[in-house]
This record gives structure tokens, C-alpha cells and sequence, in this order.
């Protein structure tokens, strides 16, 4: 976890001041930096996530965004890669003021530690509903249900994780990962068609 500068404490006004084109979030008033950029895999994954709940939103009032700032406090500013937002009057054009409803992280090397725990309690704090964290190395998705103090571990045995701000919407655990199985399958396939050509 990369720090910015030296200052002891940032605010949302130095936030939206930078200049620099690289990802930054505060936390507590410190400044993170968020390189280096997501791999692949953690682009593929939140790709799927958001094309489940992108065609489950189509014309609801839930608004899903990716990559956009939440604004907690004038300390607290995050990039969360996955969002739902239900309260339009959180919805501004320079981000989301106030605690979404569902928020979502894809774990990487740089960012694990401080999604599982600054983020976790910070998501807590200010009173998002529920908050997914998704690993790709271990091909699980750790569900937080703050309003109901839940906790539940989802693994890929075709089990259907459901979205627990919204009444019988589920995703189902193969939509979002790849099993290896599958992976090595097309893997060959591949090998065979190019030996074919």
C-alpha cells in the first residue's frame, strides 16, 4: 500500500485538486495509491459480476456503477470496483455521496489487505448494506451482511451467492469464475485448432 505524499492528513478538497492521472484513495485522511493497474483476470471477473447485475438493474431505480469515488467523509474517499446505489440523491457527477448499497472488491496482491480490513470497517462504519470481497486466487467471494452482522463464505461448487439488498436475485458462482477444468479444456482446444491451421 503506497502512500502519496508526507502530509499527515488529506481531505476530499486535496483529492479533487490532484493533478497526477493515477488512482488515489483516502482512508482516515491518508492517501493510498491504487497501482498498479487491475490484471486481466481481475478485469474479466468484474466484468461478469457486472454483467449479472447489469441486466438484473435494467429498468430499476438501483443505479450500478465501476471504478467511481465514494465519498464517505471529507477523510474518507474510496474507489470501490463494483457499486449499487438505490439512494439517487447520493448520485453526483463527481461521484457518490454517501454509503452505496452494495459494494464490491476484486482482492489483488497490492490492495488485499486494506480491502479486508481499513475498507471492511470504513464500509461498516458508514453504513453500506453489504460488501463482497472476490478472490480470484482462491476462486471465492466472502459476503459482509452489516445490517444483519452476517458473514458467509461462497466457493465454486455451483453454489448461487445472492444479492441480499434485493428479494430472489442470485448469482451463481460459475458465471463469475472460470473452473479449471473448463479453463484447461479451452486451453487444449486451442492448441488443437492451431496445430490444425
Amino acid at each position: 500500500m503506497a502512500l502519496k505524499k508526507l502530509k499527515e492528513k488529506y481531505s476530499y478538497n486535496d483529492y479533487k485538486n490532484w493533478e497526477d492521472s493515477e488512482d488515489w484513495e483516502i482512508i482516515n485522511g491518508v492517501a493510498y495509491n491504487m497501482s498498479p493497474s487491475p490484471s486481466s483476470e481481475h478485469q474479466e471477473i468484474g466484468s461478469k459480476i457486472l454483467i449479472e447485475l447489469g441486466n438484473f438493474l435494467k429498468n430499476k431505480e438501483c443505479k450500478l456503477y465501476y471504478e467511481l469515488d465514494v465519498i464517505l467523509s471529507d477523510e474518507n474517499i474510496l474507489k470501490p470496483d463494483i457499486i449499487v446505489v438505490c439512494d439517487k440523491s447520493k448520485i453526483k457527477k463527481r461521484g457518490i455521496f454517501g454509503a452505496p448499497d452494495l459494494a464490491i472488491e476484486i482482492l489483488s496482491p497490492s490492495t488485499s489487505i486494506k480491502d479486508k480490513t481499513l475498507k471492511l470497517e470504513l464500509y461498516k462504519k458508514y453504513g453500506v448494506k453489504e460488501y463482497w470481497l472476490v478472490d480470484p486466487i482462491y476462486k471465492d467471494i466472502t459476503v459482509h451482511i452489516f445490517e444483519k452482522d452476517e458473514i458467509k463464505l461462497y466457493t465454486l461448487n455451483n453454489e448461487n451467492i445472492p444479492v441480499n439488498i434485493f428479494e430472489k436475485f442470485a448469482i451463481n458462482m460459475d458465471d463469475i469464475f472460470e473452473k479449471e477444468e473448463t479453463k484447461q479444456k479451452k486451453e487444449e482446444q486451442n492448441e488443437i485448432e492451431q496445430e490444425a491451421k
